[in-house]
């Protein structure tokens, strides 16, 4: 009799244990790093460039340059594996007048009294201000065993491009109809405003290098939606016009490909 209670008690210890451990594996897997769900962090992009990055009068010879970003993020971990974030940035570049659709073809524009010239070359570089704001969207690699915002993720996101492209520092050398001199012009142009939306995909790594600090770095392939079939002005409008075609061209080859580096804090 003591021998089959006893049984009794070591088959109820067993169920029991095997039903509680069925319990911790049913159980959901953290949000966050430690409890910690938002990730404030700031970042730098870069990608290689033929343009210049920022205005000159006189333009120097073209070289290999950097173009180069900066933004803050703010990150919220929805669940175990993705995240959802705000992103503000801001960056600065120019880019070289000559290859404007207008020159070397002898279009005709009108200045403010109404007279007609062939613009056949252009001075200096223009400043071009860059304001951004998106969404960002994070999915991490639960194979590696992560849970948001840590390890291997991908990234598709939306931007808003703000620009602002002054042009006061060009001058322009033109020839009237039926005069032979060439002259130098300068205008007070004024500055274009305009706004280009991005869509994004990138692969990056957010990884602890301190106990309340987390590397984070990605490559971005990004696509500025401009218009394919936007054209330049016809004859007779403003010079800044001439600009709108060739200067888009010129920033959506700039969002192309670029390497992101930056630092984050948990909390």
């Amino acid at each position: 009799m003591l021998k089959k209670i006893g049984i009794n008690i070591l088959l109820f210890c067993v169920c029991s244990i095997a039903s509680n451990a069925q319990m911790v594996d049913v159980k959901d897997k953290p949000s966050g790093y430690f409890g910690k769900r938002f990730l404030l962090g700031i970042t730098s992009s870069f990608s290689a460039s033929k343009n210049y990055q920022k205005a000159y009068i006189i333009k120097p010879e073209q070289s290999l340059t950097l173009n180069k970003d900066f933004s803050a993020f703010l990150h919220y971990s929805v669940s175990y594996n993705k995240s959802i974030g705000l992103i503000i940035g801001a960056g600065v570049t120019s880019f070289d007048p000559e290859r404007t659709d207008f020159n070397g073809h002898g279009t005709a524009v009108y200045d403010q009294q109404g007279r007609s010239y062939f613009l056949s070359q252009s001075f200096g570089t223009p400043l071009v201000k860059d304001v951004q704001v998106g969404i960002d969207y994070k999915i991490y690699n639960t194979k590696k065993g992560a849970f948001s915002p840590l390890g291997q993720y991908y990234c598709i996101g939306l931007l808003s491009h703000f620009y602002n492209v002054n042009l006061s520092t060009i001058s322009f050398l033109v020839y009237q109809p039926g005069i032979l001199e060439t002259i130098v012009i300068n205008h007070s142009l004024p500055p274009l405003k305009f706004a280009i939306p991005e869509l994004y995909v990138g692969l990056g790594l957010s990884k602890p290098i301190l106990k309340k600090l987390f590397f984070d770095g990605s490559l971005k392939l990004g696509f500025l939606m401009i218009d394919p079939d936007e054209r330049v002005k016809e004859p007779g409008s403003e010079y800044s016009d001439y600009f709108q075609l060739s200067i888009k061209r010129v920033l959506q080859s700039r969002e192309f490909v670029n390497l992101n580096l930056g630092l984050a804090y948990p909390f």
